[in-house]
């Protein structure tokens, strides 16, 4: 049984971790994800994975590929283009949040790029075609450099009943979701356990609990003072375990292709993640 179907109002690809995102009118999906998201991050002298949580300046880094080549770029600092075939692996891989796995090396130019711009010693790590990363959400699975899971879905009508809660509206952009969707009712996205979009199926995996990077502005990366928006999150979405939620995880049941504009079909349903009652009116 089919319940009330949504379309999708746009996508989106981060093909660097914690760097800017790029916006595709249609896009392959692949069990890692959308293809070319979050294969690329930007890791310390120990192989660790920096992030825009402690490197607000990853947010200004925007990264085009064009065949076999990644060009990156930032104000003020031009561009690098770094070629993606032929790399040897990092001798001592990578960690991305205590995963351990197999890279790449972007080599010394990138890293030297890359340092120059994040005021911090770094190396750019690749996906190559050794990385598997186990998914720890669900019954298996693969994931890219992506925090959590292979994909990331927020709902237009939730952001506009975020936003009358606040003083000052927010963009979509701070959430970095992959797929934005259209849909009739705020949160209605709580509900869905399994969902159609093209010729894709997709588990929805669980409620993205948000952090301090949804304060930073993503064409700065400055942060606001007042800790908006997740000062408000934290008085409607705070969940039992005193996270805030905002958009659902999901991992694809099977390859294939999705375009904006297609309908996104709600296959089945579960119990919403419980909320802790606000304490403020």
């Amino acid at each position: 049984m089919y319940f009330t179907a949504v379309s999708i109002e746009s996508l989106h690809v981060y093909p660097l971790k914690s760097g800017a995102g790029n916006r595709l009118t249609t896009a392959r999906i692949e069990l890692e994800g959308l293809a070319g998201d979050r294969r690329m991050m930007a890791i310390d002298e120990h192989g660790k994975c920096i992030t825009a949580r402690d490197v607000r300046a990853l947010l200004k880094i925007a990264c085009d590929i064009d065949d076999d080549a990644a060009v990156f770029s930032a104000p003020e600092f031009g561009s690098i283009e770094v070629v993606t075939s032929g790399l040897s692996p990092l001798a001592s891989g990578a960690t991305v949040w205590g995963d351990k796995v197999a890279a790449l090396d972007g080599g010394d130019d990138a890293a030297q790029w890359l340092t120059t711009v994040l005021g911090k010693q770094c190396r750019l790590a690749i996906k190559g075609d050794e990385t598997r990363r186990p998914l720890s959400l669900g019954d298996g699975g693969v994931v890219s450099f992506a925090d959590t899971a292979p994909l990331l879905l927020t709902n237009q009508a939730s952001l506009d009943d975020l936003n009358h809660r606040l003083d000052r509206p927010v963009g979509m952009a701070r959430f970095r979701p992959n797929l934005v969707v259209a849909g009739e009712t705020a949160f209605e996205e709580d509900g869905w356990a399994r969902i159609r979009i093209g010729e894709v199926e997709f588990d929805v995996a669980g409620a993205c609990d948000r952090c301090v990077m949804v304060t930073f502005d993503p064409e700065t990366g400055e942060a606001t003072p007042d800790r908006e928006p997740l000062a408000t999150l934290g008085r409607f979405r705070r969940g039992e375990n005193g996270r805030m939620y905002f958009g659902q995880f999901l991992t694809p049941c099977n390859e294939g292709r999705i375009s904006s504009g297609d309908t996104l079909e709600v296959l089945s349903s579960k119990t919403p993640i419980t909320l802790r009652p606000s304490r403020i009116a």
